[in-house]
């Protein structure tokens, strides 16, 4: 009917059975004074799929923005013009939709500190994106929030848009801030502890010094001076925590370097008489370990120190520690001294040092092996050992 062009959609079936969706626009013309009709047909089917997809698509990102946990924004322009805002976007800040769209960020007032927002446009102008911001933000009430702001630069209707995510973190942060509270409480009771025991194991040092002046017979007088430095290898252990950031784990470089000068101080080693070589690994080692094997460094330098150079002989003590495996350590103490006695066996001698020292590896689950020939060498392998109840070590 009439002149017009009628427009219609059709689907129609391909020879090869396929089904198609065709737009069919059809007119009236005259040809030779009789009446045709002109027929154009146009296959929609890819138009129709791609219509459908992005209504799909537009839904489900409808979907995601108002059921979002966080709240969302879009905005235009340099000003930050609210285009379009989510539900959380209310619920958080207690504006209306009504009330932000059409304004600008600083209209609205929701930014607390202008510097942030000048953080948010450098990262967008210079990457597209700014991620992770943390800004406190202003909300209706007038009270102010903590957010984790993330935002994106975006195009729509050909026009530049950002769309900006913020997370309230509020609670987060008070939660993270008490949590840092209590363990810089925790941090300086624990250095208190350290040095009140260092001072205490240095008291019962100073005695046992003190009451080794009243000892006339050597042989006694050099047994307190061994439980006078086993005392001070314990002790070491101690003021390194105090001294350092990490108060569960020791030092090993620091700790046998003290530890050993106070051993060559302690037997009076004169000079360059006997030299120290020191391979020590940069280890940490739980305070666990580190005793025990404080404690049996502590024997066997002593041992090298008393009877290795005999008359005045010049030598040197070597240390070698070093981590094997994931929690495998190895120790070497060596000397080349006049050596082992042969025919004596370390493990069943009636030194309390060597009895001492077997006992220490079997509490670390080590294995010891001696070397005799041009000196001595103590090999010793160990795991990390923790106490009953330190399972957080």
């Amino acid at each position: 009917s009439g002149e017009g062009v009628q427009q219609a959609e059709i689907p129609f079936r391909r020879k090869d059975g396929s089904r198609r969706l065709a737009l069919f626009s059809l007119r009236r013309i005259f040809l030779e004074g009789k009446p045709h009709i002109l027929t154009v047909a146009r296959d929609i089917t890819e138009l129709k799929l791609a219509e459908a997809a992005l209504k799909e698509s537009e839904e489900k990102f409808r979907t995601v923005f108002q059921t979002s946990p966080d709240a969302i924004s879009v905005h235009s322009g340099p000003k930050g013009i609210f285009v379009d805002v989510n539900e959380m976007f209310t619920t958080l800040t207690g504006y209306a939709r009504e009330e932000v769209l059409g304004k600008t960020v600083w209209q609205v007032g929701v930014w607390d500190n202008p510097e942030d927002r000048d953080r948010l446009v450098e990262s967008l102008d210079r990457e597209g994106r700014a991620v992770n911001i943390e800004a406190p933000f202003r909300v209706k009430d007038g009270s102010v929030r903590m957010g984790l702001l993330s935002s994106t630069r975006i195009m729509l209707n050909d026009e530049p848009h950002h769309i900006s995510i913020t997370k309230d973190i509020t609670g987060e942060k008070e939660y993270r801030e008490r949590i840092r509270n209590s363990l810089r409480e925790k941090e300086v009771l624990l250095k208190e502890i350290h040095h009140r025991v260092k001072n205490n194991l240095q008291v019962i040092s100073g005695l046992l010094n003190l009451q080794s002046h009243y000892i006339d017979d050597d042989e006694v007088r050099g047994i307190y001076r061994e439980s006078q430095n086993r005392v001070i290898s314990m002790a070491l252990i101690h003021e390194e925590l105090y001294q350092r950031e990490d108060l569960a784990r020791v030092n090993v470089p620091g700790y046998i370097s003290n530890l050993c000068e106070n051993l060559f101080t302690s037997y009076g080693v004169k000079g360059d008489s006997i030299t120290l070589d020191l391979n020590v690994e940069d280890v940490r080692l739980v305070v666990d370990t580190a005793i025990p094997c404080g404690l049996i460094i502590n024997e066997l330098v002593s041992n090298s120190l008393k009877h290795a150079f005999p008359d005045g002989r010049r030598g040197r003590i070597t240390i070698a520690f070093q981590a094997s495996g994931e929690r495998e350590y190895s120790l070497v103490v060596r000397d080349d001294g006049i050596g082992f006695p042969r025919g004596v066996d370390y493990r069943r001698t009636k030194s309390l040092g060597m009895q001492l020292v077997t006992v220490l590896v079997e509490q670390l689950g080590g294995k010891i092996h001696l070397k005799r020939g041009g000196g001595t060498e103590f090999l010793i392998s160990f795991g990390e050992y923790l106490e009953a109840g330190t399972e957080l070590h």
